[in-house]
């Protein structure tokens, strides 16, 4: 008991030399690296006063922001991993407070947290998906704080409306999840007064979104609250279907959407990411929807099975300085593993590279085991929430449908997942003590009937 109570005090302590070890691993990897271009030419944009001669509407600008502090890899990483620690602490800490779970599922929430390398890889790239990961969970358990407290509710309901500003500001895709969660807690609550506050909300975090909009006037003559790319995203999504009709791979530089908008505009290479090629591209992915539904339903089929099985961002441990792990094929991850895991002699004779290749396969697998368990509990969660009330649970269920949603039928991939991966281990584990609750109660009053019927049965 006296290992368990240290390790509930400190299991932050515990995450930062593997924090740190995962940065090491994943020094190299390749995602996002053509990103950054746009990142730090939003950095010039800012520092030229909005008067630079090439104005961008994608990415959304927050990471440009960020990196008015530095630019040194090392500095972003640390700045990202010391931000994600402090929140996940906070987050913790709330629900230790308010006693929204009990002390055994926190506790094996803190366990996974430790453990859980795709949230370290997460945070082990120079991109904005650390701070969405790191600051959503904060501006939920702060909403959920301002409408089940009878005083000093204004506080925390302005910085959580803060907060999932900010996170709009460095990834816009949740830019309709405020409606929802406005609406939830409005007939969650049902007064005058949380009708006030959902709608003070609802408004502090879109006023977050007006300085974008001013910029993206200037820079493409429209109001915009998003970066243009949503057109982009679902029109490659299309090829989420291997087989799909029209020959859509689900990669930026598809050949098909680039022809289309090259011969949309009589160019030879028009970008794909701006306003007009935006509009062309949405407009063009909904009448493909409607000329052809049943494809579309294949595709978000497809998309979904892959959501559930595929897990998270897992990191790129096998790539180095000099390259790739010697013999080393992504597609060859599972045999690889096996192998090690088979013949432990190679940990001996190649260290190095046994650990990159054990490391990346205990991730792999923990995310997909983590999303897999985590959609098998809905039904648990979802009748709970909606039997107890319970406006957490309600909240967390709201986020993850949005985020299921985009993937499902937009665009399906492995690092939008990875936005929500506390959200999914906590109500994986959750879901996991509700489900082992729920079955062990009906199994013990199924034996008890059975006892006392062939205890009458004997009797006669």
């Amino acid at each position: 008991m006296r290992i368990v109570s240290v390790f509930d005090r400190l299991y932050i302590a515990a995450m930062l030399p593997i924090a740190a070890f995962v940065i090491y691993l994943n020094w190299h990897a390749w995602h996002n690296v053509s990103g950054l271009v746009n990142y730090e030419h939003f950095r010039d944009i800012i520092t030229a006063g909005f008067n630079h001669e090439r104005l961008i509407t994608f990415p959304i600008w927050g990471y440009g922001w960020l990196m008015l502090l530095t630019t040194d890899k090392l500095g972003l990483m640390l700045i990202q991993t010391a931000v994600a620690l402090a929140t996940l602490a906070y987050f913790i800490r709330v629900l230790e407070q308010e006693r929204l779970f009990s002390v055994y599922v926190i506790r094996a929430f803190k366990m996974g947290m430790v453990f859980s390398i795709p949230w370290y890889a997460a945070h082990a790239l120079r991109w904005p998906y650390s701070f969405t990961i790191s600051l959503l969970p904060v501006s939920i358990v702060l909403l959920y704080k301002a409408f089940t407290h009878r005083s000093a509710v204004w506080q925390p309901l302005i910085v959580s409306a803060l907060l999932f500003g900010m996170v709009l500001n460095f990834r816009s895709d949740y830019w309709l999840t405020p409606v929802g969660m406005a609406l939830l807690l409005m007939a969650f609550c049902r007064t005058k007064r949380s009708c006030i506050m959902a709608i003070a909300w609802f408004g502090i975090v879109y006023a977050c979104l007006v300085p974008w909009a001013f910029y993206a006037k200037k820079a493409c003559g429209h109001y915009v609250i998003t970066s243009t790319n949503s057109g982009h995203v679902v029109f490659i999504g299309l090829g989420n279907d291997p087989k799909n009709r029209w020959g859509i791979a689900p990669e930026d530089a598809d050949p098909v959407m680039n022809n289309l908008v090259n011969t949309h505009f009589n160019t030879t290479k028009h970008s794909t990411l701006d306003y007009e090629a935006d509009q062309l591209l949405q407009k063009t992915f909904l009448s493909y929807i409607r000329s052809y539904p049943w494809d579309y339903a294949k595709k978000c089929a497809i998309a979904f099975k892959t959501l559930v099985t595929d897990g998270f961002y897992p990191g790129e441990f096998f790539r180095t300085a000099e390259g790739e792990v010697a013999g080393f094929k992504e597609q060859r991850l599972r045999a690889l593993f096996i192998n090690i895991i088979r013949n432990p002699r190679m940990i001996i004779t190649s260290p190095m590279d046994s650990l990159r290749i054990l490391v990346s396969g205990f991730s792999q697998r923990m995310g997909m085991v983590l999303v897999f368990v985590s959609y098998c509990m809905a039904p648990f969660t979802v009748w709970y929430a909606v039997r107890r009330r319970s406006l957490f649970m309600l909240l967390l269920l709201s986020v993850i449908a949005y985020q299921t949603m985009i993937n499902t039928f937009c665009y399906q991939m492995v690092c939008y997942t990875s936005n929500l991966y506390p959200f999914y281990l906590l109500h994986a584990i959750y879901g996991s003590a509700l489900a082992y609750g729920l079955l062990s109660g009906l199994l013990t009053k199924m034996l008890r009937r059975l006892f006392m019927y062939r205890r009458a049965h004997v009797s006669h």
